[in-house]
């Protein structure tokens, strides 16, 4: 009768230890899927943000070359007038 207590025991102690590593495991397993959940808005979020900056780039590329192409002119201008 003993032997089968200790039995049980050791049984519902394993049972135990088993539950106890799957509940570990689902929950590495759940923070780790929030870790990559997170890692990708992270992404999408610095994508959208280079986005930006390269559309800025481009509109600052196009002011520039509007200011040096009236520079331009207006110093064709100056010259016309001086001759």
């Amino acid at each position: 009768n003993n032997d089968k207590f200790n039995n049980n025991e050791e049984t519902t102690k394993a049972l135990m230890e088993q539950a106890q590593a799957t509940i570990t495991e689902q929950q590495r397993t759940l923070q780790n899927e929030q870790l990559a959940t997170k890692h990708k808005q992270l992404i999408l979020q610095l994508e959208t943000q280079v986005h930006q900056l390269r559309l800025r780039e481009t509109a600052w590329e196009r002011t520039i070359s509007e200011l040096v192409a009236r520079k331009d002119l207006l110093e064709r201008r100056e010259n016309a007038w001086t001759r």
